[in-house]
């Protein structure tokens, strides 16, 4: 019985062990053409340009008209049953 289990116990190391390298090796290899190249990357100082001002980021926006409502009111206002 103390065999089994000691087998038992070897085995899911064993497997544990396999599982766990294979991982490793998997994840080891990062895309590189995003690698830190220079100092600043590798030391997390590397800035990127300033953003544009915020008048010329903003995405482009139009007016929407409001909805014809059959009664002339909206259906339902806050605070009415």
């Amino acid at each position: 019985m103390r065999r089994m289990r000691i087998a038992r116990a070897t085995r899911r190391v064993t497997v544990g062990a396999l599982a766990g390298a294979l991982l490793c090796a998997a994840s080891g290899s990062a895309d590189p053409a995003r690698r830190p190249t220079t100092y600043e990357e590798r030391n997390g100082s590397f800035f990127a340009p300033a953003p544009p001002a915020p008048a010329t980021a903003a995405p482009p926006t139009k007016v929407l008209p409001l909805p014809s409502f059959a009664e002339g009111r909206p259906a339902l206002r806050l605070g009415e049953p």
